[in-house]
């Protein structure tokens, strides 16, 4: 089975490097469109940060980075999206209030010669405030504390945060390395023609290839794409029928936003794949998937019902 390592090397060159070296960066940033492998990565890089006398070697260093990290060093403080259970959802952004955690995490002396780290997760999460305090403790860090800024989208990332960060990026499987993964998860279950359309419908994911069948999207995949072509086949009752199904795999919050992904990503599969789109139908299509990042955000920030979130979507769909 593949290891990061081997898809990975030149990245995985860098780090090694920056671990063997005294003079570390003291901000570094981690970017890709898979949230599980860059966040791994993350927390793995940070085990070696916060014990440099333990690994010091580069086969323990690479087997640190290629590992499963299960538990969390005390000296590794993660900010993100603070779940609000009163209002059961997310706080839409992370805000000032949550950075100024950082201080009170790092302003005391070095306990037992540890380093601390502080991961932010994810640089497209942060409010203005927010972004404009992290800019400050960044340029003016303590001794021995260090982040990683983790980024799902690397070309939205401010030049004053890039400028102050060393970056390193991890891009999507080459079909290659995609198929041969796949071939190690499900064996011969599916065929060369779903590997395929799955490498193109999740431009090279992974994570959200893992998600596609476990969630058994491939079932309502066709009728998808029919509604999309010809909107004069949504009917009064589909987002009923979209609904049962989600209820009936049981879907997670997490799958039901991975639903939405799909969404989006099937549009664009279908504009860039299927000749037979009209025109008109492509400006509609483009309008229906900048209207999901909105439902999306309305579901997960503001606790909207499923229900009135697909009724929304497929009415877009037929009227746009």
């Amino acid at each position: 089975m593949e290891v990061l390592s081997d898809l990975y090397p030149k990245q995985f060159q860098y780090l090694k490097n920056v671990c063997l070296n005294s003079n570390q960066p003291n901000s570094i940033i981690i970017s890709g469109s898979d949230y599980n492998l860059i966040r791994k990565i993350a927390l793995n890089y940070a085990e070696l940060l916060t014990s440099p006398n333990k690994y010091q070697d580069i086969d323990s260093i690479l087997n640190v980075l290629n590992g499963e990290n299960i538990d969390i060093s005390p000296y590794i403080h993660i900010v993100k999206k603070i779940f609000l259970e009163d209002k059961k959802r997310f706080k839409k952004k992370i805000y000032r209030d949550d950075i100024s955690l950082i201080h009170s995490t790092f302003k005391t002396k070095e306990d037992n010669f540890n380093n601390r780290v502080c991961i932010i997760d994810s640089l497209d999460d942060l409010a203005v405030d927010a972004t404009n305090s992290l800019l400050k403790i960044i340029e003016e860090p303590n001794i021995s504390t260090y982040f990683i800024l983790l980024s799902h989208k690397k070309d939205n990332i401010l030049p004053t945060i890039k400028s102050r960060s060393h970056c390193i990026n991890f891009d999507r499987y080459n079909f290659n390395i995609f198929k041969k993964i796949f071939k190690n998860e499900y064996g011969d279950m599916h065929g060369d023609d779903l590997i395929n359309y799955l490498y193109k419908l999740s431009k090279g994911s992974m994570e959200f290839t893992n998600k596609f069948i476990s969630s058994n999207l491939k079932d309502l995949d066709d009728h998808f794409k029919k509604i999309l072509v010809n909107s004069n086949l949504i009917k009064h009752n589909t987002a009923d029928h979209y609904v049962d199904f989600i209820v009936r795999n049981k879907f997670t919050n997490e799958e039901i936003i991975n639903f939405f992904n799909y969404c989006q990503l099937k549009i664009n599969y279908e504009i860039q794949n299927n000749p037979k789109v009209k025109r008109e139908t492509i400006i509609s299509m483009l309008d229906s998937y900048r209207y999901i990042d909105y439902i999306k955000n309305m579901y997960s920030v503001y606790n909207l019902k499923l229900e009135a979130c697909l009724i929304s979507l497929f009415s877009r769909l037929k009227n746009v």
